[in-house]
Parts: C-alpha cells; sequence; structure tokens
C-alpha cells in the first residue's frame, strides 16, 4: 500500500494545480512519499497497543504550564488537522512567557514547509 492510500501524489498534485496546497507543503509531502516508499518499518499491533497504552496513562500537563517560568516558543500551522492551531493559542495563554508563531499556509509538517523561516524564529527566539 501506498503512503497517501490508493490515489498517492495524484490528487495532492491536483489540488496543487488547482491552488489548494501551497508549494512547499506538496514539496514536503513528495519528500515523505519517498522516504515511506523505501522504508521498511513495520509499526505492528504490538506496538499499536503500546502507543494507545502510553496515551491513556498520559495525565497531561494543561494545568501545570503556569508552572514553566521559561519562555517557550510554540509553533504550529493553521492548517493542522493533528493538534488544532487555537490549542497553541490557549496553550500560549496559560505560559507566563510564550511567543507563537503559526503558519498560515501549513499543517502539522510546518517546520518542513517552512524550515528556512522556522530555523530564524529558533535562533532568534534562542538569542533572546
Amino acid at each position: 500500500m501506498r503512503p497517501f492510500g490508493h490515489h498517492g501524489l495524484g490528487a495532492l498534485q491536483e489540488a496543487d494545480e488547482a491552488g489548494d496546497l501551497d508549494r512547499a507543503g506538496l514539496a514536503s509531502l513528495r519528500r515523505l512519499d519517498r522516504r515511506l516508499g523505501q522504508s521498511v518499518a513495520v509499526v505492528g499491533p504490538e506496538a499499536v497497543r503500546g502507543q494507545v497504552a502510553a496515551i491513556s496513562g498520559f495525565g497531561g500537563y494543561w494545568d501545570r504550564q503556569a508552572e514553566l517560568t521559561l519562555p517557550v516558543l510554540a509553533a504550529t500551522g493553521a492548517r493542522d488537522v493533528m493538534i488544532h492551531a487555537y490549542a497553541t493559542y490557549a496553550m500560549s495563554q496559560r505560559l507566563p512567557d510564550a511567543k507563537v508563531v503559526l503558519y498560515s499556509d501549513a499543517g502539522h509538517g510546518f517546520l518542513f514547509q517552512h524550515a528556512e523561516d522556522f530555523a530564524v524564529e529558533v535562533n532568534t527566539f534562542l538569542d533572546h
């Protein structure tokens, strides 16, 4: 099975031609498609059960965020389907010293889609 289902990158290329996808995002997906196509890694049922157990046993950190007194850089893509951009904003409101960077045309892989811009943000953040 191909990483993006039976449609592969064809559906993504059609969306890009229609102007629905950012070119940097499509390039990131192409790189991922190549890597996954060459991968021999297998995620079996035991690994899935382990992840489910770890996630369900995690008590969370939401109520403890205010304890973080160090500066926090929180970045996300506005089109992230795994972690909604509002969650990043809401988290930043609970942190005493947070900066949010939102990439309006990016998804969960914003740091791959905007690697150079994000590197500048990180370096600027670390320099202050």
